[in-house]
């Protein structure tokens, strides 16, 4: 049996702008393979659909952050869902579990749990869960750039970076419906705990590259 492996999907990956079945029926397919020789925890993002959800709600008068963060939640369950129904998962998306949670099945789908915590965090507790040592974060880029690449034509790939470097990058403060490769509080927790965590785009062939150790496109954030 191959070590766990711990999953981040972003929602942006998900629904970019509706839901993206060709690259979820390619990750299925590759999640299905995967699973024959390995237990496989998947937390779901919200993505542009949760950020759009608060935009409407602040637009409504919704000031309280934490109102905020559930209805982002309420998102990533939503996606959490459809993941889980294609995959054939017959138990019910995990929304409450800690690091001292056991769960049965090869394939466990997860979403948020509570607000303070993005599903980046959700994925750090369940890695701690599953003794696994690193969290493949799916996302809508190709790895950690060294300024947004949506926004700057000098944006550079970096392809290995510390926590310390990573957070120095992404600054501290976390808010609802926040855009980043992997979140500040999450970060911290994988930085205590020693998990590292891979970014990388939503390219099915690339990231089986980088679980077959061959090398592949992304950024690698560890202890330093």
């Amino acid at each position: 049996m191959k070590p766990p492996l711990v999953i981040s999907l972003g929602g942006s990956v998900i629904v970019p702008r509706r839901v993206d079945v060709r690259f979820l029926k390619r990750f299925v397919a590759l999640i299905r393979k995967l699973s024959k020789s390995r237990r496989i925890a998947i937390t779901c993002g919200g993505g542009a659909a949760a950020r759009s959800m608060a935009a409407a709600a602040r637009a409504l008068g919704v000031r309280r952050n934490e109102d905020l963060h559930w209805i982002g939640i309420r998102q990533t369950a939503t996606n959490a869902e459809v993941v889980r129904a294609a995959l054939g998962v017959r138990g019910p998306v995990i929304t409450s579990y800690s690091e001292r949670t056991r769960f049965s099945g090869r394939i466990v789908v997860a979403a948020g749990r509570r607000p303070g915590g993005t599903t980046d965090y959700c994925a750090v507790v369940l890695a701690r869960a599953l003794g696994a040592t690193t969290i493949y974060n799916i996302t809508d880029v190709a790895g950690v750039y060294s300024a947004d690449p949506r926004v700057s034509r000098r944006a550079r790939l970096l392809p290995a970076l510390t926590w310390r470097g990573f957070l120095r990058l992404i600054g501290s403060p976390l808010m609802p419906s926040m855009h980043a490769p992997f979140d500040p509080v999450a970060s911290r927790a994988a930085a205590r705990h020693r998990v590292r965590v891979v970014v990388m785009s939503k390219d099915t062939a690339n990231f089986a590259r980088a679980l077959d150790g061959l090398p592949f496109v992304g950024t690698v954030i560890g202890p330093s």
